[in-house]
């Protein structure tokens, strides 16, 4: 078997499989293959109030021919890799994943869910010179332990300046405490530094 070819067929056999998943609450999902990632990715969305949430994002290393997933245990506060042997196990995955994020998206907000609620790319950000290049990539993280608990809700959008040629990534933070918002403004030679920074990052914490 050839290094993508078991992506290709796990790709037709997921479409195939996730209305199951959306029928059970009448949620649809939406999936998106890429494969222009060194590791190529599935990403599973649901919309609400026009706007779509990934949920779920699986990646496929084509030269050890396996799926996985980056999980983090809140109690532990460490982050681990999750292998998939076959389209069963994504499934359940995938299906537990759908089923935590719509609890926490359409359920009824009350003190201790703020955070999807809150969190949107501000107009004042909206700057007519900024193409954005991605949707609303939205993270919900909850580290520590029982004394001490924190909860963050993060939004991430990337454009492009058309006028400038930079890079605009906005971020925005949402705690208990207030809200922090970003935008950080990339030059294209800087571009290739910060992806080989982002990937000692990932090795170093994968160890």
């Amino acid at each position: 078997m050839s290094g993508m070819e078991w992506f290709y067929r796990m790709e037709q056999a997921i479409k195939a499989r996730l209305p199951e998943i959306g029928e059970l609450e009448d949620i649809p999902i939406y999936f998106q293959s890429d494969t222009t990632e060194q590791h190529p990715s599935f990403s599973f969305l649901m919309e609400r109030n026009d706007e779509v949430f990934e949920f779920c994002y699986i990646q496929y290393d084509p030269i050890n021919q396996e799926f996985y997933a980056y999980e983090h245990d809140d109690d532990w506060d460490f982050t681990s890799k999750l292998l998939f042997y076959d389209l069963g196990h994504i499934m359940q995955y995938v299906e537990e994943m759908y089923t935590d994020f719509k609890d926490l998206l359409f359920n009824d907000l009350d003190d201790d869910e703020w955070a999807m609620e809150e969190i949107a790319v501000p107009e004042k950000f909206h700057n007519g010179a900024i193409r954005w290049l991605t949707n609303d990539k939205h993270l919900h993280i909850e580290t520590g332990n029982p004394d001490e608990h924190h909860e963050y809700s993060i939004l991430l959008k990337l454009g492009l300046d058309e006028e400038k040629g930079d890079a605009v990534l906005y971020r925005s933070v949402v705690t208990d405490e207030g809200k922090n918002e970003t935008l950080l403004r990339f030059k294209e030679d800087e571009i290739s530094y910060l992806i080989d920074m982002l990937e000692q990052y990932r090795e170093e914490i994968e160890h």
